[in-house]
């Protein structure tokens, strides 16, 4: 009965479970919960530790940025300066590295408040400068030749950054970048008018020719009569004089032999009147014209222009309005006042009768340009260089034409700049110039290629005249040149725009050694090494 009840209970699938104490399920809920809670603290820690090495590495790479930015900011600020000295002219690489200290320190002042810049054995040392209270990090710097040969002429510039890490521990970043030193010049010869070109009052490179009763003389303060130099030596006549025509003072001429044709009589050079004499069987005195223009004169230094002198004056592109109108309601006034014009090259304009400039006048090559009757100028006219732009170069001025100095510009202080022009109203190396029908009046040194008056003109030129080109000086039909060199001789520096021709020649005055920057030259340094 027991087997047939057991089979009973086993077929109704009730299953057969030994009893489990509470008290040993209670031991494995405590187990487990141990381990999760190992499990969790591990996992905490790892995340903590991986937390504070990635802070750490901010926090440092953070530092080695600042270093660097003071670094890099330390050579734009050590660059600025450098690119803006001036140094004096009698500087040279050997001398370079102690000049470079004293005019850094003046130029720097209390930015290196912490201590002097000087000159260690080959090295110009900068002290520690902080930027600012707030800014973190500072920079040093040095200064040395490259390769440490002052043959070079260039200097390298390294800046060390350096900044405190949460540590105390320092962190430094250096970078480096190199400048071109171009010593300066002493200026040359300085500016002797006596011994100068200026002073012959007319020089040109061509014959001259003067009929019709026209004359070249002086006139002003200026105690010797004017005569003229000429570098022509060609194989005609150097000078060609009819019609009464006289040239003041003498002559001279480059060449060991001179013609010169006199085709009537009244002609006089230096005071000597061509005519027929005994002594000369009845020929004419030539002879005693010919003994007052000396010949195998040593050349005169012509002095080169450069047109970028003015630039700064005159605006970058071409003015939209130069030639000048009338507007019959203000009854002719007046009304086209100009300021400082740059006349586009090859637009060839007129500027109209009447018109009135102030400043300068700067006409790109090549170009055409007319100057109308009664039309004037306050400043200079200036001429890109003619002789090797192409084309037509050519400047006329018809009569009543008034080039006036600067000293003629209105009182508003806009014109301040300006006035520190003198000497000088016409620069137009290549250019060849006409005069006619009237007066010309110039209030300054005359420099183009060649020059043609006619038609009673009378050009009155307060300083020299300079003509370059090999063509003849025409002063014909009534025409006339008067030359005051009063300003001229009592200068002591060239015209406004001249220069000696050589290299740092600049006419007595001192140009200063300065530094340019050495392209790509920059560079990240090993910090350890400075």
């Amino acid at each position: 009965m027991v087997l047939k009840d057991a089979s009973v209970r086993l077929a109704a699938g009730v299953p057969r479970v030994a009893s489990v104490p509470d008290c040993r399920q209670r031991g494995v809920a405590y187990v487990m919960a141990l381990i999760v809670s190992v499990v969790i603290l591990a996992a905490s820690t790892s995340l903590l530790m991986s937390s504070s090495v990635s802070s750490i590495s901010n926090t440092n790479n953070g530092d080695l940025r600042l270093a660097r930015l003071a670094a890099e900011g330390g050579l734009d600020f050590i660059g600025y300066h450098m690119r803006h000295l001036e140094l004096d002219a009698d500087v040279t690489n050997d001398t370079l590295l102690a000049a470079l200290a004293d005019n850094l320190q003046t130029a720097m002042g209390s930015s290196a408040s912490t201590g002097s810049v000087y000159l260690s054995g080959s090295d110009v040392l900068i002290p520690s400068i902080t930027p600012s209270a707030t800014t973190p990090g500072s920079f040093s710097a040095l200064i040395r030749f490259q390769n440490d040969d002052p043959s070079t002429g260039i200097v390298q510039v390294i800046t060390t950054g350096t900044v405190t890490a949460y540590d105390g521990t320092t962190i430094n970043r250096s970078a480096m970048a190199e400048y071109e030193f171009t010593p300066g010049t002493t200026g040359g010869p300085p500016y002797d008018f006596g011994g100068s070109i200026f002073a012959y009052g007319l020089a040109l490179n061509g014959p001259i020719s003067i009929n019709g009763g026209c004359h070249i003389e002086s006139t002003g303060d200026w105690n010797e009569v004017i005569g003229f130099y000429s570098g022509y030596t060609g194989t005609g006549a150097i000078l060609t004089m009819d019609g009464s025509g006289y040239i003041e003072g003498p002559g001279a001429a480059s060449a060991d032999s001179i013609t010169a044709a006199f085709p009537g009589g009244g002609v006089s050079i230096n005071g000597v009147i061509a005519a027929w004499k005994a002594e000369y069987n009845w020929q004419k005195n030539v002879p005693e014209l010919l003994a007052q223009i000396a010949v195998g004169v040593e050349e005169p230094e012509w002095p080169v222009v450069n047109a970028a002198d003015f630039e700064p004056f005159v605006p970058a592109t071409p003015s939209a309005h130069v030639t000048a109108y009338n507007d019959p309601a203000q009854n002719n006034a007046y009304i086209n006042h100009l300021d400082s014009v740059r006349v586009g090259a090859n637009t060839n304009p007129t500027i109209g009768a009447d018109t009135v400039i102030n400043g300068v006048v700067y006409i790109e090559s090549p170009n055409t340009v007319t100057f109308g009757a009664g039309a004037s100028v306050n400043g200079v006219i200036i001429c890109e260089d003619g002789a090797v732009s192409g084309g037509t170069c050519r400047l006329t001025f018809n009569g009543g034409f008034r080039l006036n100095s600067v000293a003629n510009l209105p009182g508003d202080s806009k014109y301040d700049a300006l006035r520190s022009i003198h000497g000088v109203s016409i620069l137009a190396p290549g250019y060849d110039m006409t005069m006619a029908n009237g007066a010309v009046s110039v209030g300054g040194t005359v420099f183009g290629k060649s020059l043609a008056l006619s038609g009673g003109a009378a050009l009155n030129v307060r300083g020299a005249v300079l003509l370059t080109g090999s063509s003849t000086l025409q002063v014909f039909n009534g025409a006339m040149v008067r030359i005051d060199l009063t300003d001229l001789a009592n200068a002591d520096e060239l015209p406004t725009g001249f220069h000696w021709q050589g290299e740092g020649q600049t006419g007595g005055e001192e140009t200063p050694g300065t530094f340019a920057a050495v392209s790509g030259s920059y560079v990240e340094l090993d910090p350890e090494e400075y």
